[in-house]
């Protein structure tokens, strides 16, 4: 039981070192600042799109627009294939002769 008295004892006679409070507050808000930083103007440019985007009208209207140009480039390839088939169906020879006359 000897070593749990020592024990007892040094525990009794620790005492904590506390920094002092000003420089400890310093020292965390120079952390953050120095991770701030190092987060760089690219950071920046994100969370400020994301804000950007965080508005229901902006972001209801960049939907709509990616949406409406979705359907026109849909369209237009559609448009082509659609063309290309219909007229191979009329003539099969149609296109074979098009990329000769092209050479």
């Amino acid at each position: 039981m000897k070593s749990s008295d020592n024990l007892a004892k040094l525990l009794q006679s620790w005492q904590p070192e506390v920094a002092d409070s000003r420089d400890f507050n310093r020292a965390v808000w120079m952390l953050i600042e120095a991770a701030e930083n190092r987060k760089g103007i690219t950071a920046a440019a994100i969370f400020s799109w994301v804000q950007l985007f965080a508005r229901p009208r902006i972001a209801i209207t960049a939907g709509a627009i990616a949406l409406f140009c979705g359907i026109f480039l849909g369209t237009l390839q559609a448009r082509s294939t659609g063309e290309d088939r219909y007229l191979q169906s009329l003539n099969p020879y149609t296109l074979h002769r098009q990329d000769h006359q092209a050479e």
